[in-house]
């Protein structure tokens, strides 16, 4: 099987692909930065993909998104220590294909790609956390239709000069927006907007 890895935990990934490579998979890159991780993908259209998604606290919802639209076709599969609300939510809405503890064995690793790659969804090593009570919807039925597209693109991963460009309106414009989504939501900053609005299900499966 074709694999691109990346995670910024450098020893547990050049351990994990060196297990890999043994096992007879063609490990075709192993990198560390999420950034250059689509570019890769969409160079080496891999049968899989296995990421930790998680950074700095919350889920790289642009790396997973990019990922996707470099190469549809391939298994995306989140291998991480922990398994957020998040990382549960891209589980639901189609972004990840399969969510693998770090703590699972190298035999459970490999057979979670695997399964992945054949077109399984799956989840290793975690139960499905209690599901937190809801927010209301009014929140989110208070934003204007421009003000949902510019939510949508934030959760897209998309910055402010890209989103201004895609509207074909100024950068001040676009800012105005967001911080009347954050006000309108009642919370603080994007990646929190974020969290709620895919929480709701108002952005379920945005890119299948």
């Amino acid at each position: 099987m074709r694999l691109i890895l990346c995670d910024g935990h450098r020893l547990l990934l050049e351990a994990l692909g060196s297990a890999l490579r043994r096992s007879g998979h063609d490990v075709l890159d192993v990198l560390y930065d999420p950034a250059v991780l689509a570019g890769r993908v969409a160079v080496h259209q891999p049968d899989a993909c296995v990421l930790e998604a998680t950074y700095a606290g919350t889920i790289r919802w642009d790396v997973l998104v990019a990922v996707r639209e470099s190469c549809p076709d391939a298994a995306v599969v989140v291998l991480t220590s922990q398994a957020p609300a998040l990382v549960w939510r891209a589980f639901d809405n189609g972004l990840v294909d399969a969510v693998v503890s770090k703590a699972s064995s190298f035999a459970s690793v490999e057979q979670a790609i695997c399964e992945a790659a054949g077109g399984r969804r799956l989840v290793a090593g975690f139960g499905r956390p209690h599901a937190p009570a809801r927010r209301s919807h009014q929140e989110l039925d208070a934003l204007t239709p421009r003000e949902r597209e510019v939510l949508r693109m934030l959760v897209e991963g998309l910055s402010t000069v890209s989103i201004a460009g895609a509207l074909d309106v100024s950068r001040n414009t676009v800012r105005s927006h967001v911080a009347s989504v954050l006000r309108k939501l009642s919370v603080h900053d994007r990646a929190k907007a974020v969290s709620n609005a895919v929480d709701q299900g108002i952005l379920a499966d945005p890119v299948r």
